[in-house]
């Protein structure tokens, strides 16, 4: 559909334009041209085609790793308990003070 409209407007703003006379050589001129391409930097630094890939080495490393810790009972025990709302609260004040 907007290839459609935009045909029509072609042809409309084509048609104003020779009735006014104007600006019909400069037009021509124009689509007489051909079109032109431009060469866009290379990201690259050196001449090292290492240099372009990606530092892949902290995912790789993640299959390495080992599980998730599991800890004794003799660790868990020496663990305090989470502090309430209340005393963190009293500790965030206490901080906030210095």
């Amino acid at each position: 559909m907007g290839f459609i409209s935009q045909s029509l407007q072609d042809k409309i703003t084509k048609a104003t334009h020779k009735s006014d006379g104007s600006n019909s050589q400069e037009q021509e001129q124009e689509q007489e041209q051909e079109q032109q391409f431009t060469i866009q930097p290379h990201p690259a630094k050196t001449n090292d085609p290492a240099d372009l890939q990606t530092n892949s080495a902290d995912a790789q490393g993640s299959l390495f790793m080992p599980g998730p810790v599991i800890t004794s009972q003799e660790q868990g025990a020496n663990i305090p308990p989470p502090s309430s709302h209340d005393e963190l609260q009293a500790r965030s004040a206490e901080l906030n003070k210095q």
